[in-house]
């Protein structure tokens, strides 16, 4: 049983939260894969990605709990299937199935590392590093050879694929799918969910759907860019200080455009001339000038533009973060 969700019954700020954090979780999932297919830390990106969208979820799920005000309406969101005219019950069903798969995840990239771990403190000891888990043998890493093995090999230069146990290694293709799947549904979620149930017109605009991807992978490539600046060197990240500053100005360049045509489409259409109002002289314009364009926008853009330092990337982050969360906020509100 869900609550009826109507343009008459405006929904609170505790459901306003939900539809602005969903963009980090989703964000998260969908550069960390595209970072991945470019050639990037992969595993040991995911070690740090992974945890905090798997914490975001279940910071989500408490918000919609207390807004449903019985633990049991949520339980029956996620195991009633008769209910999928229900936008917030098919939101929930995403949820959950993202949050188990980010657990295996979780658990096959620790198991990784561990097997690795051990594999390579065994060849330091003088063995041959192999480590026999179940049928499958785990050889060390390439990076922890000695020079003379990796001049003999011709195996020098960077360290070889992550091993891990032949279940993990059978399931990591179907968890990494599922994702990615899923990462791309709940990107694109407010946009369905709001156009149907919810008074605002920003949200029923043909370019609604866009912005909410679009500021989704803002608040993942932000959280990743935040994350190198910041991190120490041990834990091998900066590599991605640099494609992450290229990636959140493709990003940046991309969302201007689709925020000026956006803006045109609303100025041109008479029905809209309460929400071009509202955004430009009324109740929101501080919050659209100052947080979207100005923080969120032009400050990153021109940052990023000129300064490759990791406190600048990591400043511009948080700006690109707050501006993001900002247009999604504004997607909901605005004329409703």
């Amino acid at each position: 049983m869900t609550a009826p969700f109507t343009a008459g019954r405006p929904w609170g700020a505790l459901v306003a939260v939900y539809f602005v954090i969903i963009g980090l979780p989703s964000g998260l999932g969908l550069v960390t894969w595209g970072l991945g297919r470019l050639g990037g830390p992969g595993t040991r990106l995911r070690r740090y990605t992974d945890p905090l969208s798997a914490a975001t979820l279940v910071a989500i799920s408490v918000l919609l709990v207390t807004d449903l005000g019985r633990p049991e309406r949520f339980f029956l969101m996620l195991t009633r299937f008769d209910n999928l005219g229900s936008p917030i019950a098919v939101g929930a069903k995403l949820i959950a199935l993202k949050l188990a798969l980010l657990v295996v995840a979780i658990w096959a990239v620790e198991r990784y590392r561990r097997l690795n771990t051990v594999a390579a403190r065994g060849y330091e000891r003088g063995g041959t590093g192999a480590v026999r888990t179940g049928t499958l043998t785990i050889e060390p890493p390439a990076s922890r050879r000695s020079a003379r093995d990796a001049a003999a090999t011709g195996t020098s230069g960077p360290p070889g694929p992550e091993v891990g146990t032949a279940v993990g290694a059978a399931l990591m293709p179907i968890v990494g799918w599922g994702l990615l799947a899923t990462s791309f549904a709940l990107a694109l979620y407010p946009a369905a969910v709001l156009s149907r149930t919810w008074s605002s017109p920003l949200a029923a605009t043909s370019g609604a759907g866009l912005l909410f991807l679009l500021t989704s992978l803002l608040l993942g490539a932000a959280a990743i860019g935040l994350l190198a600046a910041t991190a120490p060197a041990r834990l091998g990240l900066s590599g991605l200080l640099r494609p992450v500053r290229r990636l959140l100005l493709g990003l940046l360049g991309a969302y201007a455009i689709t925020l000026v045509f956006e803006a045109l489409s609303l100025i041109g259409d008479p029905r809209h001339s309460r929400t071009v109002a509202e955004l430009s002289t009324g109740a929101q314009a501080q919050l659209w000038w100052l947080a979207v364009v100005a923080v969120g926008l032009v400050v990153p853009a021109a940052v990023l533009a000129i300064e490759r330092r990791r406190a600048f990337v990591a400043g511009a982050a948080v700006a690109v973060v707050v501006g993001a969360c900002a247009a999604r906020f504004l997607l909901f509100s605005v004329g409703g």
